[in-house]
């Protein structure tokens, strides 16, 4: 079987995530979307609520599956020693994300050689309308309450979940 393996913190995902796994089902018998966890990172949205978040922007997706994983290279590896064509697929919006992925391609082939199996891996150039979209600046927007431009950059169900949590969070910081 021929499957991709799609993973991200996806805090908070967004349509160029939603695009990109869409994509990359059409590519695969199965598309397996990991929700990750970085210890280092301090992540806006719980990965239990982001898991649920994924799982509601792909529910209409065929052939996609949302697994949950702390070792997405372990997983990938564990699939490939299973008999599976496994690829990891990335998302790139610019030179800078190619160099970026450039060297976990490298990682990635590396820890693939040492454990004896093959991974291949899909760079998708996102198209121009997505160029801009970011985690990151979406965080920010969030935290300066841009509601406006956060509309454009989620999934509808995204932005419901942001709305309510952090009306939630500014009403506990009224009444404290």
């Amino acid at each position: 079987m021929k499957m991709g393996i799609f993973s991200g913190s996806f805090d908070p995902p967004t349509i160029g995530h939603v695009w990109l796994g869409t994509e990359a089902a059409k590519l695969f018998d199965e598309l397996h979307v990991i929700v990750g966890y970085h210890p280092r990172k301090k992540h806006l949205i719980p990965k239990g609520e982001r898991v649920k978040l994924i799982m509601q922007c792909f529910n209409l997706v065929p052939r996609i599956q949302i697994i949950e994983t702390r070792d997405v290279s372990a997983y990938a590896c564990n699939m490939a020693f299973a008999g599976h064509t496994v690829a990891l697929v990335r998302g790139i919006r610019s030179e800078q994300d190619y160099a970026y992925e450039e060297r976990i391609v490298q990682m990635n082939f590396e820890i693939a050689r040492r454990v004896g199996v093959s991974l291949q891996q899909i760079l998708l150039p996102a198209p121009k309308s997505l160029a801009d979209v970011s985690s990151s600046v979406l965080r920010y927007m969030i935290k300066t309450r841009e509601w406006e431009k956060v509309r454009t950059l989620v999934p509808d169900c995204v932005f419901q979940f942001l709305l309510k949590e952090v009306s939630a969070e500014d009403n506990s910081h009224q009444s404290a």
